[in-house]
């Protein structure tokens, strides 16, 4: 059994059980699912998705982690970054392109991109977020900005939250003139932006929380009806913006905001 074991937010989550899914496909194992909610992603895994299966416990994931479980592999093939946030990619694969990560490229290995719009539509999320997001109408001009502060406090986004600036964004949003769909991680940037662009800022109201089912079923949401527009501000290395952009169906235009 392949298990797809991540502790991290709810995008590198759905990509380690992308990756999951198509190294089963591959070498033909089943796939199973460790999905401990913690402070990054607080909803269980059925409160999220539709597909039915197998769950793993805690400890059974971390016995399975500390052995190399998958032979036809070398260990450079299925590295540390599969149980992170990399989307997997076959031995052949990478010899033509060594990652397709955060490229917002449909071209670099059409195969790879066919597969894993096939398995996110496998995936299918519950009636609660698909209806939520289908009920949010939004102007057909309007342009998607999804900011990441990185306000959480913990080690991994210090590094990040130094570099974060507000006009990064609003340099890229200026250029635009219609509506903007804004989804972020606190209210502050939010309230900046309505400041400066007042109507044309279209926000889902809620929690801005990982912790608790809300604000996860929130970040969903968001990113659903976000991926319905042409064009979409996001940060750099930011995989929410990445899960959109997989969710539009690779045709969404992306320009990243480096921070």
């Amino acid at each position: 059994m392949i298990v797809s074991y991540n502790r991290s937010g709810i995008t590198n989550r759905i990509k380690c059980l992308l990756s999951s899914m198509r190294i089963g496909e591959y070498i033909g194992h089943r796939v199973g699912v460790c999905w401990p909610p913690n402070e990054y992603t607080g909803s269980e895994f059925q409160e999220v998705f539709k597909i039915e299966l197998p769950m793993v416990s805690l400890s059974d994931a971390k016995r399975l982690v500390s052995r190399q479980t998958i032979s036809p592999f070398e260990k450079s093939d299925i590295d540390r970054g599969y149980a992170k946030w990399k989307l997997f990619l076959t031995p052949e694969e990478k010899k033509i392109c060594p990652s397709i990560d955060l490229t917002y490229n449909n071209s670099l290995i059409p195969e790879a991109e066919k597969d894993f719009l096939r398995l996110l539509s496998r995936l299918e999320f519950v009636d609660d977020i698909t209806s939520r997001a289908k009920e949010m109408s939004i102007p057909g001009d309007t342009v998607a900005v999804q900011i990441r502060s990185w306000s959480m406090k913990v080690r991994t986004e210090k590094r990040r939250r130094r570099r974060y600036d507000i006009n990064k964004y609003i340099k890229i949003m200026d250029q635009f003139k219609g509506p903007f769909f804004v989804s972020a991680d606190h209210a502050r940037p939010i309230r900046i932006l309505q400041k400066r662009y007042g109507k044309r800022i279209i926000v889902i109201g809620g929690s801005f929380g990982k912790r608790t089912r809300g604000g996860i079923t929130k970040s969903l949401v968001e990113a659903l009806v976000a991926s319905r527009c042409k064009n979409i501000i996001g940060s750099h290395l930011s995989t929410f913006t990445e899960l959109t952009w997989w969710l539009s169906g690779c045709k969404s235009i992306v320009n990243t905001v480096p921070c």
